[in-house]
């Protein structure tokens, strides 16, 4: 009955939290802590995770964080967790603790941890990239953001095998449905494999107005190896810091360029040039 009221009383201070999250002259961290003890529910502590990882850091949220995890018994919060640790770019291992974390303890709504597998499929053998892949997208019940990685993971897989017709179809698919700069991306794969210059030209364009240029020219060093063209993938990897995009742990065919002695000679070569 107390949870009851609390979660009642938690909804006028979770609108006043979320008014106060837009206005910057006001620090809500204090609202959404209030909207936790009240609620504790997995939605309010993740709010509450984010807001205190940017004050304090992720190292001095840890703790907190897995009481909050044990209390509400959600992978909702491990997600959060890891996320955020990604996101400030912590250790891979300790992004992927969060999953076993919560496997571990066979907490509620296992299903939202598959966006992190995703991710995590990328550095560790024990998440299998395509199985992944295809959980996601045989479920219903997950946000459209998952769904949305999914297909472009998938698209990826076809890519590599140079598929292109396949590829092609999931990114029509998604760009059928909104705008989005890594379906733009597949677009001038498909289309530059395909001859289509102007094509190309336009979907890359598009494409590189929507990200940031560490990661457009990630996505455009992938895309160059996706065509064979390793030349021109070391090109784009020069222009990057490879161990702040992770690729230096990547098991991806890109992870595995940028990791390679050829690149290594690549970028001294321009430098002595």
């Amino acid at each position: 009955m107390a949870r009851f009221f609390g979660r009642l009383i938690a909804v006028p201070v979770r609108l006043f939290a979320g008014v106060a999250s837009l206005v910057t002259i006001f620090d809500p961290t204090s609202l959404w802590s209030a909207c936790w003890k009240l609620s504790r529910s997995a939605g309010d502590g993740g709010k509450l995770l984010v807001l205190m990882a940017r004050k304090h850091g992720v190292t001095s949220i840890r703790e907190t964080a897995e009481r909050m995890l044990e209390e509400t018994g959600d992978c909702q919060l491990a997600v959060t967790m890891g996320f955020i640790e990604f996101g400030y770019r912590e250790n891979i291992e300790s992004v992927n603790r969060w999953v076993r974390m919560a496997k571990e303890n066979g907490y509620e709504n296992p299903e939202l941890l598959l966006q992190l597998e995703l991710v995590l499929s990328d550095f560790f053998n024990e998440y299998d990239r395509v199985a992944v892949t295809e959980e996601i997208l045989a479920r219903r019940d997950l946000p459209a953001q998952v769904t949305l990685s999914a297909l472009v993971s998938k698209a990826n897989g076809f890519l590599e095998q140079q598929s292109w017709g396949e590829a092609e179809q999931i990114a029509e698919r998604i760009l059928s449905i909104q705008e989005q700069p890594d379906a733009r991306m597949i677009k001038w794969v498909t289309c530059t494999a395909g001859g289509k210059r102007t094509c190309a030209d336009e979907h890359l364009k598009r494409a590189q107005t929507q990200m940031p240029s560490p990661v457009f020219d990630m996505l455009l060093a992938q895309g160059w190896l996706f065509l064979g063209q390793v030349e021109g993938a070391m090109e784009c990897l020069c222009r990057v810091d490879t161990s702040a995009l992770r690729l230096q742990r990547s098991k991806s065919p890109l992870g595995v360029l940028a990791r390679s002695e050829e690149f290594a000679n690549f970028c001294r070569g321009r430098e002595d040039g």
